[in-house]
């Protein structure tokens, strides 16, 4: 692969020692191996708090309609003529010199992948190559403002180019003829443009329920971070917790929704999304009464995906290595004779039961009540090793002591 590279890519990676895919870089964290532009990093996030406050705008607005509703119909996709982007030797240096360390990190991973040999390796080079491009961007995104903001860097992050010389002509020329300026006024950047009118302050970042909002004077702020840590805790559990998981339904006498005004004024800004109340079961007057409750539920895993057997994965994993110019695993020399091996899916999935029986007692006469219940709750997942079970005890009884009490 190395004769396809720029001289000047081929000589560093000349100077670069092929290492453990799992070994840490040897740069320092300090040391910039390429040098020249803009060393300093810049945190991007406090940049963009920033923004929340006003600021001076600098330099004219983008001539952009954001009322805009629909696109009207694409008249030139690419330029007449190639712009030849790519042509200058240095590129690969200029797009990622001056950024510290985080330039130091993705030269040698990705000095790594390119010559690595063995396939393993090179996959793990790969996901380190994109960990560090996207710490690259990171580190370039408040740059973008700059007049002096090299071309290469600009392409870099529009159109992730990093080696021009890995290209085919035909992606060259795709590249090279996209149209670089929006000059159609409509509501659409490339990512360089979108961090650019950002770091000028010219547009907002996009709002979403987890930006966190710049601290007024005299605020805490503390209960609503907490507030907020406990909202990204619950969205990434996949549930919010409340007090329904550990309720026996069979003990629930009612349930009723209350929404608007009705539950802000009972229960304040914490009731605006709306508010479940539960009433449960209470004793009736009149003799005693026992209740047994039972439920059996069965499971099963439907859409199961069909998956190949030993046999068939052996056949297609051949094929695989010999379409792609590599030896094909000597033990699948016959792949018939491995027969259909392990079915997986049988072996991780199962009927699963749910069992649920409940038990209460109630009674009361005209100036008392009672109410006892007890239940168990037994499931056993359709994944193997995968279960539940609960125990649910409730008391309540309720009485006059006086006539006016």
């Amino acid at each position: 692969m190395e004769e396809n590279l720029d001289p000047s890519i081929a000589a560093l990676l000349a100077s670069v020692t092929p290492s453990d895919p799992d070994a840490e870089d040897s740069a320092g964290a300090g040391d910039d191996i390429f040098g020249g532009i803009g060393a300093k990093e810049s945190n991007f996030e406090q940049m963009i708090m920033e923004q929340s406050a006003p600021k001076k705008k600098s330099g004219p607005v983008p001539e952009v309609d954001l009322s805009i509703k629909e696109f009207k119909p694409v008249e030139k996709v690419f330029e007449d003529e190639s712009q030849h982007y790519f042509d200058d030797p240095t590129y690969y240096k200029t797009a990622i010199a001056g950024e510290g360390q985080t330039s130091n990190r993705l030269h040698m991973v990705l000095s790594k992948y390119l010559s690595c040999k063995d396939i393993k390796d090179k996959m793990v080079y790969r996901q380190q190559v994109t960990m560090a491009y996207w710490e690259l961007v990171h580190s370039m995104a408040p740059k973008t403002a700059s007049k002096n903001f090299p071309l290469p860097k600009r392409m870099l992050l529009r159109f992730s180019v990093l080696l021009p010389s890995l290209f085919r002509p035909e992606h060259r020329e795709f590249f090279e003829k996209s149209i670089l300026e929006n000059n159609t006024n409509e509501p659409v950047f490339y990512m360089d443009e979108w961090f650019k009118y950002i770091s000028q302050g010219k547009i907002k970042p996009s709002t979403t329920d987890e930006v966190r909002q710049p601290k007024k004077k005299g605020d805490d702020g503390g209960q609503a971070e907490q507030l907020r840590l406990q909202q990204l805790q619950s969205k990434n559990s996949g549930k919010l917790q409340n007090s329904e998981n550990s309720l026996n339904m069979a003990d629930v006498e009612r349930l009723d929704v209350l929404k608007d005004a009705s539950a802000t004024a009972i229960y304040g800004s914490r009731g605006a999304n709306g508010v479940v109340m539960i009433t449960t079961k209470k004793g009736k007057s009149g003799k005693g009464s026992l209740a047994f409750v039972a439920n059996l539920a069965i499971q099963n895993a439907t859409h199961t995906p069909d998956l190949l057997n030993a046999s068939q994965y052996a056949a297609l994993s051949n094929d695989m290595m010999a379409n792609a110019g590599y030896n094909t695993n000597p033990a699948w020399s016959d792949p018939e004779s491995l027969g259909k091996g392990t079915d997986w899916i049988d072996e991780l999935l199962r009927t699963g039961y749910m069992q649920n029986y409940t038990v209460s007692y109630s009674g009361g006469n005209e100036k008392s009540h009672y109410y006892v219940s007890g239940g168990f709750l037994n499931q056993t997942g359709i994944v193997k090793s995968v279960g539940y079970r609960r125990f649910t005890f409730q008391a309540n009884s309720d009485a006059q002591v006086l006539d006016w009490l």
